[in-house]
């Protein structure tokens, strides 16, 4: 498990329970896919999975995914990617990182 809690299994159930939610409520959730950006071939399956089967338009991750940020190498085939599905992605930021993408309250 990494840092963030990411794991294939833990994605697979999230984008599972996003699938039931956006069949249970149909006006009201749109799903969108969860994937390590950094988890390798295993995660870039699954996003194609949410593409293709569950029929997601987007992922969702956080600024910061195993210790490295957006701009990080590792990200690479996650964006090549998501560019080749036509997939849009939603940052959302992580509690605290070096573009100062957090909330202050």
């Amino acid at each position: 498990m990494t840092r963030w809690g990411f794991t294939l299994e833990r994605s697979q159930i999230c984008n599972q329970r996003a699938k039931q939610a956006e069949c249970d409520y149909p006006v009201r959730f749109i799903g969108a896919a969860h994937a390590n950006p950094c988890g390798g071939l295993d995660a870039l399956k699954e996003l194609n999975r949410c593409k293709h089967e569950l029929g997601f338009q987007g992922v969702v991750i956080t600024s910061e995914a195993d210790g490295k940020f957006l701009d990080a190498p590792d990200y690479e085939p996650f964006w090549a990617e998501c560019e080749k599905l036509g997939m849009f992605v939603f940052v959302h930021p992580a509690r605290e990182n070096s573009y100062r993408l957090f909330r202050s309250y």
